[in-house]
């Protein structure tokens, strides 16, 4: 960095030659946006008046300084070592891209080409001349974001370059080294198809007296000399005097969607044909919804040209249902959201609404955080809109049908038992040969085999009907203060004929044989949930087997656990064995036919009372069935002096 104490070219030696008419005419002739000339040491010794628009300072404020020493400190060092090369390169042309600070405090990016005239006698410094491209920047990042998010490569191509500036993701597509950060010129017509090639430059050269967005087909050879399919979609930059300052755009691979149809199809026209039937449409909006740009695809999705939709907010386009949670999206975006997805019916050309569903992402301000820009991503969703519509429809009349058939059987029941009562009753009265003899052991046989496969029968509907109830929401319960261990020894009886019958050894364990354990619930439902789980146990435990009923009293309830060393339960099965109707996959294993429901209605039985039901099981090791119900938060004096 050049030392500020040596003596500075003397205002009066440099007067004369900046009032020359040749040095006015020079400078004029080589002007940009702002004119500044550094001595021979790189000092500032002159500002065009554009310097206050472009940084809010005072042409003079900052005579006299290196011109790097007012650079961002990310660029300082670049920046200086730049202008050491020009001051060292006599005729030395070089463009370079930093930060200055601006008098609010912010940062703007600025571009500069730098010329060293100091052999010029007109001049005799480093001229630099430099245009505010701050918010080229913004530009720049909002495409660097759609890259990462639909997959795309970009390209700026300025005025006055050979060749455009690439992106990384571009140079992957192009098959070139990803630190290409610039196209030659002789590379980028040289990697064009000789067919595409007249076309490509024709477009670009022809948007200096129609600047407008384009689209462009191309085929790009790749480096084992291969073509691949691309599309351009590009829109140019106007500077303050109508002319065109650069071309941005997009580069999209197409190879895999054209590479049935491109073989037969190899005109501009048909390519384009292909173009109008992608399905995503790509959007430029400033953050009122006006849009600035869209892409061709909208000519198949909403039936429109491009151009027709220019300058139209779209937000009055979208369906009034869905219009306040569309602009509710757009306000995240300006209150600092990255981006949002929303999904509206936006109208069509024909008056009818068409589902979309769209990506916008915002672009910001660097200096403010306001959002400048929005870009979107949009597809046509309604087909699978009207795929989820049938599902929803269909939804509805299987819960419906669901619901009405619960209801027929939870008010089936009495037209069930009632029957079967009668069966069960007299078939009782054979069985004991209460009004004599039968006449025949057949028949005495054949009264067991009736009431037995009537107990049954009604066990199962009952079952059933209980189940329908619950789903029907009829099923009420009446909870209780319980005496756990109580209705645990009555469950034990029901069950004791059947476990006897295999020698099994049924042991109720009580954690606190002083303190009686006492819940609050339903007492048919908490009978209910011990006899299934007790039922099951003898049924799935082999001769010999152990079951044991244990009760512990917890801080806040009651854990009843009935354990087995059965034959199990793989884990993986648990889940649907909760289900109503599902039973063990293996039949053999099954003792006894049921109705699959007596898992479901225990846990059914467990919630309804507050409680909750979980099942733990190894194949092979036996079962463990935990139960918890609420204790009651206090009891009155009278209550516990009855169950004392």
């Amino acid at each position: 960095m050049t030392d500020r104490t040596e003596p500075l070219e003397s205002a009066d030696a440099v007067a004369p030659r900046m009032r020359g008419e040749k040095f006015f005419e020079a400078l004029l002739a080589n002007s940009g946006d702002v004119l500044t000339l550094l001595d021979d040491q790189g000092r500032y010794i002159y500002h065009s008046a554009a310097i206050k628009e472009v940084i809010g300072i005072e042409p003079d404020e900052v005579l006299g300084i290196f011109a790097a020493d007012i650079v961002h400190r990310d660029d300082r060092e670049r920046v200086a070592e730049r202008i050491r090369y020009c001051l060292a390169t006599p005729g030395c042309r070089l463009s370079e891209n930093f930060r200055l600070p601006h008098i609010d405090g912010s940062w703007r990016w600025v571009e500069a080409d730098v010329r060293n005239l100091l052999d010029d006698p007109d001049i005799g410094g480093v001229l630099v001349i430099s245009r505010d491209i701050t918010s080229r920047r913004h530009i720049e990042e909002h495409f660097s974001i759609a890259e990462l998010t639909a997959g795309f490569g970009t390209y700026r191509w300025d005025r006055g370059r050979d060749a455009p500036t690439i992106s990384p993701a571009l140079a992957h597509m192009l098959d070139l080294p990803a630190e290409c950060e610039e196209l030659p010129d002789d590379t980028l017509y040289g990697l064009l198809h000789p067919d595409d090639a007249e076309r490509v430059k024709t477009t670009f050269m022809s948007l200096e007296d129609d600047p407008k967005p384009f689209s462009l087909a191309m085929r790009l050879r790749q480096q084992d000399g291969t073509y691949r399919h691309f599309v351009s979609h590009g829109f140019p930059e106007i500077d303050g005097n109508g002319d065109v300052r650069s071309v941005i755009g997009i580069m999209d691979d197409v190879t895999e969607d054209m590479h049935a149809e491109l073989t037969l199809k190899r005109s501009e026209e048909q390519y384009e044909l292909i173009i109008e039937h992608a399905l995503d449409m790509f959007a430029r909006h400033l953050p009122d919804g006006t849009l600035t740009f869209m892409s061709p695809a909208i000519r198949e999705v909403l039936g429109y040209e491009p151009q027709d939709v220019l300058g139209e907010n779209m937000i009055d386009w979208i369906h009034r249902d869905d219009r306040a949670n569309a602009q509710a999206k757009m306000d995240e975006l300006n209150n600092g959201a990255d981006s949002v997805l929303m999904t509206f019916r936006l109208r069509n050309s024909s008056g009818t609404f068409v589902w979309l569903e769209s990506t916008v992402h915002g672009v910001k301000n660097e200096q403010t955080g306001e959002m400048v820009e929005a870009i979107a991503i949009t597809r046509d969703i309604s087909e699978r809109k009207e795929y989820e519509q049938q599902l929803l429809d269909a939804r509805e009349k299987a819960e419906t049908a669901n619901r009405t058939k619960s209801t027929f059987l939870a008010n089936m029941s009495h037209e069930l038992r009632t029957p079967l009562n009668a069966v069960i009753g007299f078939s009782e009265i054979l069985k004991r040969q209460m009004y004599g003899p039968l006449g025949d052991d057949a028949y005495d046989e054949y009264a067991g085999l009736i009431h037995e496969s009537g107990t049954h029968l009604l066990d199962l509907i009952n079952d059933i009907l209980d189940m329908s109830k619950i789903e029907a929401g009829k099923m009420e319960i009446m909870p209780e203060l319980l005496e756990i261990g109580e209705i645990a020894e009555t469950c034990i009886r029901f069950v004791e004929a059947r476990s006897t019958a295999k020698n099994q050894n049924v042991m109720l364990n009580i954690e606190d044989q002083d303190a009686r354990p006492v819940g609050y619930g339903d007492m048919r439902a908490t009978k209910q949930i011990l006899i299934n789980l007790l039922s099951n146990a003898v049924k799935f435990t082999g001769d010999g087997g152990l079951i044991n009923i244990d009760i512990y009293s917890r801080s806040e309830n009651l854990e009843i656990v009935v354990s087995d060393n059965g034959i199990g339960i793989d884990a993986e099965d648990i889940p649907r064995l909760l289900k109503p109707f599902e039973q063990t996959a293996d039949k053999s294993t099954q003792a006894e036919e049921g109705s699959g429901l007596g898992l479901a209605l225990t846990k059914s039985f467990c919630e309804m009372q507050g409680g909750t039901f979980r099942l733990d099981s190894e194949k092979g090791k036996g079962t463990r069935a935990i139960v918890t119900l609420p204790k009651p938060a206090s009891i009155p004096q009278a209550v516990s002096a009855v169950l004392s």
